[in-house]
């Protein structure tokens, strides 16, 4: 069977999502154009266990369904179809896309073989299919002729490489022994100011989206790192974004805080990249009265190029953090709307709210029994297994996972950290019995290589009004959620059947139609009075 690749077909881009194989689809050309198809059955939907995730806008919520088709093999052949797969679909019977899949210009009516070439449409989005090729470079003929022409010395005696690089070749020694950010950075100004000989302060002002720029390490070459820096913020702020500044001695418009610091000559670099100021590098000269040079601004601009590249990595290794972070509690569709807040300088920092959601508990009946004569290495393989399923059957259907209490999970629904867009609101209630159902149903499979016994979960689910958000004290906080739902879940799980769900008349009556439950009459629960439970 060939391998194929989606290729994009459109103004738009794929990100890959960390925490998986899953590729989520944005609007733009910032990330990679193909998605290679690398095991079948591939699925493409607003579904965050999709591979290509689409995005869940509410004005596409129309023209794109969570599971709006798939390729899958057939008799050695890639083949299309509408809609979720047989094996997902309730009954065996996949539920059709909200507006159907076109292949080449025509709307599916049932599973056909696709080719390189043919053209796949899912509401706004056009993808083409391709055949993924390995890329190789053949560079033996020019090998060849390299080797019948004359070398060039470029040892380190060669006037031309002993005055062009040797000093570059002296920094990358420097940056090579410097250990961490901070180090790097200071490493760079202060071979700044050694070439540099009239700098006798040297700073980086970093620009802050939506915020002023701040100074991220400045020096000084008389007495090292500068703990009382001050610049007008609104002076760097309208100094041109693409423009370098060499400012001659003797400045016959000094300001009055240049005269009282004695500044003489000045050079201002911008750091740029991507097309976008990233801030400033800064040079001044306070007493001895050197001036810089067109030379000492040419060196400079290269410093800045170095500066710039060492602030952009030091921003995508933040954002991979944050990325790695947030992918083992969220799942992709909220992690992303994370990273887009953060790229734009506005980090997700949530504070207390109240909102409604739902919470789901769940735990290993008679667990603790279990342990009590099982090696210990059985029983840590066995949580892990169990906490692994949680984790992906809680993400798959939208919800985050909150914490680990001994062998209990809990699961939040409907409590993202930040307010869906208008119109994005989802059953959060459905979510979590949906996400309870797939855990009962895959934990038997899931468990049977480690341990042939009994081992029953029971899951508890409660929908009501919560606190959610940085709960704890200033060392030590977490995002987590507080309230009677989350108690009243806890006592649900207590009275779930094994391998079963027990959920409140809340979480029942906000369900609706959608999935059917059987009533398990009244129940005593502790802090609670007598409440109507449903069972599933």
């Amino acid at each position: 069977m060939k391998k194929i690749q989606l290729a994009a077909d459109g103004d738009f881009s794929f990100c890959r999502h960390a925490a998986g194989f899953q590729w989520i689809l944005r609007q733009g050309k910032g990330g990679a154009l193909v998605v290679p198809v690398l095991k079948a059955p591939f699925l493409v939907g607003r579904s965050p266990e999709c591979q290509v995730v689409l995005p869940n806008d509410p004005e596409l919520l129309k023209t794109t369904s969570r599971w709006h088709c798939h390729l899958r093999e057939r008799d050695g052949d890639w083949v299309l179809a509408d809609g979720n797969t047989p094996e997902s679909a309730s009954g065996g019977i996949p539920k059709p896309s909200v507006s159907g899949t076109w292949l080449n210009g025509k709307r599916l009516a049932s599973a056909e073989k696709v080719r390189p070439g043919d053209r796949i449409t899912i509401g706004p989005w056009r993808f083409k299919l391709e055949e993924c090729r390995q890329n190789t470079v053949d560079i033996d003929a020019l090998l060849t002729r390299i080797g019948s022409a004359q070398p060039r010395d470029l040892s380190a005696n060669v006037a031309k490489v002993k005055g062009g690089f040797a000093q570059f070749h002296e920094l990358i020694l420097k940056l090579n022994e410097a250990q961490g950010a901070e180090a790097s950075l200071s490493a760079l100004l202060e071979f700044a100011m050694s070439k540099i000989h009239g700098a006798e302060v040297a700073a980086v002002l970093v620009d802050v989206p939506g915020g002023e720029p701040k100074v991220r390490m400045s020096l000084s070459r008389a007495g090292g790192i500068i703990n009382d820096f001050h610049f007008s913020s609104g002076l760097v702020s309208g100094l041109p974004r693409d423009k370098a500044f060499l400012l001659a001695g003797n400045i016959a418009d000094a300001t009055k805080s240049q005269l009282a610091a004695d500044i003489s000559s000045g050079l201002l670099v911008p750091l740029t990249a991507r097309q976008e100021r990233l801030g400033i590098l800064y040079m001044d000269n306070r007493s001895r009265g050197t001036v810089f040079t067109d030379e000492d601004l040419f060196l400079a601009t290269a410093l800045a190029s170095l500066v710039s590249f060492q602030i952009i990595q030091e921003r995508q290794a933040f954002i991979s953090r944050v990325e790695q972070n947030m992918s083992h509690y969220f799942g992709p569709d909220v992690v992303r709307l994370i990273l887009e807040e953060t790229r734009a300088g506005r980090p997700v920092i949530p504070g207390v709210r109240d909102r409604t959601a739902t919470i789901m508990f769940v735990d290993i009946q008679g667990f603790s029994i279990f342990c009590r004569d099982k090696p210990p290495r059985l029983v840590a393989d066995v949580l892990n297994a169990y906490f692994e399923l949680s984790a992906e059957c809680i993400q798959r259907h939208g919800g985050h996972l909150d914490k680990f209490i001994g062998d209990g999970v809990m699961g939040v629904f409907g409590a993202q950290p930040f307010d869906p867009p208008a119109g994005a609101e989802s059953n959060h209630a459905a979510q979590a019995v949906r996400a309870g159902q797939d855990l009962v149903a895959a934990w038997p499979k899931r468990v049977k290589d480690l341990w042939t016994g009994a081992l029953p979960l029971r899951v508890g689910v409660s929908t009501g009004r919560v606190l959610v958000g940085n709960i704890g004290y200033a060392a030590r906080m977490e995002y987590s959620v507080i309230g009677d739902a989350v108690n009243l879940a806890s006592r649900m799980e207590k009275l779930a059947l094994p391998n079963g769900l027990a959920v409140t008349d809340e979480t029942w009556r906000q369900v609706g139609n959608e999935i059917l439950f059987k009533e398990g009459g009244m129940e005593e629960v502790k802090g609670f009075g007598t409440v109507r439970i449903w069972r599933l």
